[in-house]
């Protein structure tokens, strides 16, 4: 397999788990419409450092899904 082609498969699996994790982060505010968690609650909960969990909040909030309240990241469509 050429570097490139290994390059592009990994972006594709990184995407993909990306998508995975923003689909489960939002089942999870979904079930619970007043949940109001931290980042830092939000990786200890999903088990995500970091990285990934500022780039899953991002594109949360980016989509219109997640507003942040205080430090807290709450539903957009909930007035919590």
């Amino acid at each position: 397999m050429s570097e490139v082609h290994q390059s592009e498969v990994h972006q594709l699996r990184s995407r993909h788990i990306a998508d995975q994790l923003i689909a489960r982060v939002r089942a999870e505010y979904l079930k619970m419409p007043g949940l109001a968690l931290t980042k830092q609650q939000m990786g200890r909960l999903w088990v995500l450092d970091a990285a990934a969990c500022d780039a899953i909040v991002d594109a949360l909030v980016a989509s219109g899904f997640l507003r942040q309240r205080d430090d807290y990241f709450v539903r957009h469509d909930l007035r919590i």
